[in-house]
């Protein structure tokens, strides 16, 4: 058992590390490069990014965002967006093709208010944290309502279920994570102040890992913070490096992805924590982001990315390069 002193890190050693981004029909070039410390590399290589193509723009007809807050997939592939700025949840097949949506502003069923976070990863329940509401509402993944959770949750902005069924809910308004069971029952609340040195401030989305643990972004900290799935703090990854991440998920092999929402770029650890590199800079053009807000990665390893401020959202297939130091 780790204590809860124990940073997820790598070495000390730091060096340059550029993430490529191969561009369609235009050869590979490096974009962001970013100073990144501590730094280790995979034994396997460094990542490399392929864009593949993005959709989305701003506005309020089907197929356009403004300032989209959570991104989620589901076992077929589906790709849905917390619409925040449009009170609603769109639904999208794996092409970026329109299928559907729900919401509209209000507070009854079906119903929405700054939607800021939706999770559709392990059934076929789609879950979004209500914000305006301060709710959980649930749905089928054909957008009908089901039930919803309500009860001292604070300001929900972050949402994942596991694979038991259990909820997790980040509560950025009271700092910390609520959970509940599959019952809908509220379970525990960790990373509040009594939680020590695993105290939250501001956290924003979350998932699971596939060893039970929770990853928050701690964005007030500039850090993720790791629970085990009783609330104990396991330590951190991230710190120095981050500035107020959004938005996590871990990669069919482990990897952990991060929305450095505040560096306007993503950043990859290994499963130990080690930093494998950042990629991205700000700007509008492929590869680059503007406040990205989330982050998904499909189970065939695909990486998508939510450009929050680009009204947009950008697909990449990732690879390994491997190097020698």
């Amino acid at each position: 058992m780790l204590s809860n002193q124990k940073k997820f890190c790598g070495g000390m050693k730091g060096f340059y590390i550029t993430l490529a981004v191969l561009i369609a029909g235009s050869g590979c070039v490096n974009k962001g490069l970013k100073r990144i410390e501590p730094v280790s590399s995979r034994p396997g290589g460094r990542p490399v990014l392929q864009f593949l193509f993005s959709f989305g723009s701003g506005g309020s007809a089907p197929g356009e965002f403004l300032r989209p807050g959570g991104i989620s997939i589901d076992h077929r592939g589906n790709v849905y967006i917390a619409d925040t700025g449009n009170d609603r949840i769109q639904k999208f097949d794996r092409n970026g093709r329109f299928l559907g949506q729900v919401g509209g502003f209000g507070w009854g069923s079906a119903q929405l208010s700054g939607p800021a976070d939706v999770c559709a990863r392990t059934s076929l329940q789609v879950y979004v944290a209500d914000s305006g509401n301060r709710r959980v509402q649930i749905f089928d993944d054909r957008l009908t309502p089901l039930s919803e959770v309500t009860g001292n949750l604070g300001y929900p902005v972050g949402i994942v279920a596991s694979d038991y069924g259990d909820l997790y809910v980040s509560d950025t308004e009271n700092d910390r994570i609520v959970k509940i069971d599959s019952f809908g029952r509220k379970e525990r609340i960790f990373g509040d102040f009594s939680s020590g040195p695993g105290e939250l401030l501001a956290p924003r989305g979350l998932t699971v890992g596939p060893d039970g643990n929770i990853y928050v972004c701690d964005s007030g900290k500039d850090r993720i913070a790791i629970f085990d799935s009783f609330g104990g703090y396991l330590g951190s990854i991230g710190e120095g490096l981050l500035l107020g991440p959004e938005g996590i998920d871990i990669g069919p092999t482990g990897e952990i992805f991060v929305a450095d929402t505040g560096h306007h770029r993503l950043v990859i650890f290994d499963r130990k924590g080690n930093p494998l590199g950042g990629f991205g800079n700000q700007g509008e053009g492929p590869g680059s982001f503007e406040e990205p807000r989330d982050i998904a990665v499909d189970r065939d390893g695909f990486v998508w990315v939510l450009d929050s401020g680009n009204n947009r959202v950008q697909k990449f297939r990732i690879s390994w390069m491997k190097t020698k130091y």
